[in-house]
């Protein structure tokens, strides 16, 4: 294996992979929230994917996916640490979509 090879990078694809069908359908329903707010920016990175607002990249939200739930990271307030959400369950996704708005309102 070559030095290019292993620092390829992961795709959401490979994340997918490793999610159970529910997880993966909630991570794809968040993916779709967040990329209709307008300059949004997507990073795929090996532990999880990363999500900014425009040019300045200021991180709002990142999910670390593990096999059947996801770990949500928003961070509402700039000198706040960010809040962490684990979802287990699709109905968990209302509450989830005001938070992310606030985030990226702030971000």
């Amino acid at each position: 294996m070559s030095i290019d090879e292993k620092s390829e990078k992961l795709s959401l694809s490979d994340h997918l992979a490793r999610l159970s069908e529910p997880a993966r359908n909630m991570l794809m329903d968040i993916r779709d929230y967040v990329l209709s707010l307008p300059s949004v920016i997507e990073e795929i990175r090996p532990h999880r994917i990363v999500y900014s607002k425009g040019f300045n990249m200021r991180i709002f939200m990142d999910i670390e996916p593990a096999m059947n739930m996801l770990a949500v990271n928003i961070k509402t307030e700039s000198r706040a640490p960010p809040s962490r959400i684990l979802l287990r369950s699709i109905n968990q996704l209302q509450d989830l979509y005001g938070m992310i708005r606030k985030a990226y309102e702030h971000a």
